[in-house]
């Protein structure tokens, strides 16, 4: 998921899941870790289809290096080994 979103820079979870070839809800989960590790921004919102919900459109604000960075939803910890930063947000058990 990690290559998809540094090959596309602008994308919505469905690129991500259709590319990485991944299911909706792995890839909505890494987004959602992303964003809230300050890797993404929301840029704005597209519509998919005909009757179709709109998909938030996602930018890549930090791009750290080719290995991806791995999350623990169980402790609210994403680990980036490219930089070896650890982050934690809001509500994270320490």
């Amino acid at each position: 998921m990690w290559t998809v979103i540094r090959g596309l820079r602008v994308f919505t979870s469905r690129d991500v899941e259709q590319l990485a070839e991944v299911r909706k809800d792995a890839a909505k989960k890494y987004i959602h870790a992303l964003m809230r590790a300050g890797y993404l921004k929301v840029v704005g919102k597209v519509r998919p289809g005909p009757m179709g919900a709109p998909l938030r459109k996602y930018r890549l604000l930090k791009d750290t290096g080719p290995r991806h960075p791995v999350y623990c939803w169980r402790t609210g910890v994403l680990r980036d080994p490219n930089t070896g930063e650890v982050r934690r947000w809001a509500g994270s058990k320490s």
